[in-house]
């Protein structure tokens, strides 16, 4: 048995949109859930006229209190040799600086991957 679930929202104004699939995988004694979740939001947006304007933005950036970077990578793994129950999470969360038409745009970005799989316990 295969199921999968997608879903996706967009904000009115286009600044946000959240993608979300869901897969459950039940094989062989075996079942599997694992499921993604993508999302973005535009938290500002600078003008650019020239590369001066980007030498000057980057330097404002380095010296705030919050520079942009990778904010949070966390890798969780567990295993249960009783249970049969393995998990397994991968989450990140940083910002993105993308440069279109004479703008420079600041983008929040989350991705999270989770897998959950329980076997049946095996008998002796």
């Amino acid at each position: 048995m295969r199921d999968l679930i997608v879903k996706t929202s967009t904000s009115l104004d286009h600044k946000k949109r959240q993608l979300s699939f869901r897969e459950t995988i039940a094989d062989k004694g075996v079942c599997s859930k694992i499921e993604k979740k993508l999302g973005y939001k535009i938290i500002k947006v600078a003008p650019l006229i020239q590369i001066e304007d980007l030498k000057q933005w980057v330097r404002m950036q380095a010296g705030s209190d919050d520079p942009p970077a990778l904010k949070c990578l966390s890798i969780f793994r567990k295993h249960d040799s009783k249970t049969g129950e393995d998990k397994f999470e991968y989450n990140a969360t940083g910002d993105l600086f993308i440069i279109h038409q004479d703008n420079i745009f600041v983008i929040e970005f989350s991705y999270i991957l989770s897998v959950d799989s329980v076997s049946a316990p095996s008998r002796r």
